[in-house]
């Protein structure tokens, strides 16, 4: 095994497992600054698209706390910290038309205040503004730095829509009826710094893609829905889009399943192309990367590993040049749907 890669330097966490009492905030060390938003399965051994489902969890690196704001069973998913700090924005199932395991079938979208845990449906207002139409329901929310524009995908009429809501203006507006457009459930979309591009994962023909879209005006435009020079050549890549390094630049992820490897890609918008960053060999690591988010620098990132076929993953940091990792929570549970906001 690759040296360079076995050199992990884990920080230690006072991590206590929660039982029936609840929200709780524990001491917690970071080695990076910001916050880390996510959905962690610590209610039990099930994973976190099967009941009991997982809580939402936020690590602030400047208080050193973790918090973990729900304990309720409730299915959450695709959290997201509003531009001021005090409440995330999430996809939840807990309304509507309950299914057998006593929650709703479908998802919607809700905000919850950090310091109350009070819970407010934003699906709820969108239809007010929009009309009540058959299975209206929204699903895969990402907010965009200024907090003004909130993505999602809206199910209209049994159509998939990609829509964004303006909080200035007060407006909901669809953007396409494109099912190429629907974000992969697993993968946040994202947007850039200056809210001028979205990248996105999608499903297309038993493959994933990752499409990076200008978003102008009401108008979403693609620009490239194959950013992997290889795959013109016949390999099989299934691609994976990460987070934005500034507003031109931004990381993606393309693995060879075939053959047990996985390449981090930097894509400029100005310059049209992809650079490579890393060759990752899954045997060197000894797990498999589920989520990639780039920090500022553009040398280190934010990772979701694990092993594979086990129900729990981690956060890591990984230095792009020294293939240092360096591991951020050390717990048995799985994780998804992470995002880090700098300070």
């Amino acid at each position: 095994m690759n040296n360079a890669f076995t050199k992990i330097f884990s920080i230690f966490v006072l991590f206590t497992l929660l039982c029936c009492s609840g929200q709780s905030s524990d001491s917690f060390e970071m080695p990076i600054e910001g916050k880390l938003v996510f959905v962690e399965a610590i209610r039990g051994d099930g994973w976190l698209t099967a009941n009991p489902f997982g809580e939402l969890v936020i690590i602030d690196g400047i208080t050193k706390k973790r918090q973990v704001l729900t304990w309720d069973g409730y299915y959450y998913a695709h959290p997201n910290l509003t531009a001021d700090g005090t409440s995330l924005i999430f996809e939840s199932k807990r309304t509507g038309n309950i299914a057998i395991s006593g929650l709703s079938s479908e998802s919607d979208i809700y905000q919850m205040d950090i310091e109350s845990k009070e819970i407010k449906s934003l699906s709820e207002e969108f239809l007010k503004l929009t009309g009540k139409h058959i299975g209206d329901r929204f699903f895969h929310p990402s907010l965009s730095p200024s907090g003004d524009k909130l993505l999602f995908s809206r199910l209209l009429n049994w159509e998939y829509h990609l829509s964004y809501f303006s909080f200035e203006e007060n407006k909901l507006i669809d953007i396409t009826k494109d099912d190429n457009f629907r974000p992969l459930t697993r993968i946040p979309a994202q947007w850039s710094k200056d809210e001028s591009h979205i990248i996105m994962t999608v499903l297309r023909n038993f493959d994933f893609y990752v499409v990076l879209v200008s978003v102008t005006g009401d108008t979403l435009q693609i620009i490239s829905n194959n950013l992997l020079e290889e795959r013109s050549s016949g390999e099989f890549m299934a691609c994976i889009s990460g987070s934005w390094i500034d507003s031109i630049r931004f990381l993606y992820m393309c693995s060879r399943t075939d053959l047990n490897y996985s390449v981090i890609y930097e894509y400029n918008i100005n310059e049209s192309k992809s650079k490579k960053l890393k060759k990752i060999y899954d045997e060197d690591i000894d797990f498999t990367i589920y989520e990639i988010i780039a920090k500022n620098d553009s040398e280190n990132i934010i990772i979701i590993g694990g092993m594979e076929g086990l129900n729990y993953s981690n956060v890591y940091m990984m230095n792009l040049k020294s293939s240092e990792l360096v591991k951020i929570t050390d717990s048995e549970t799985e994780k998804r749907w992470l995002r880090w906001y700098s300070d």
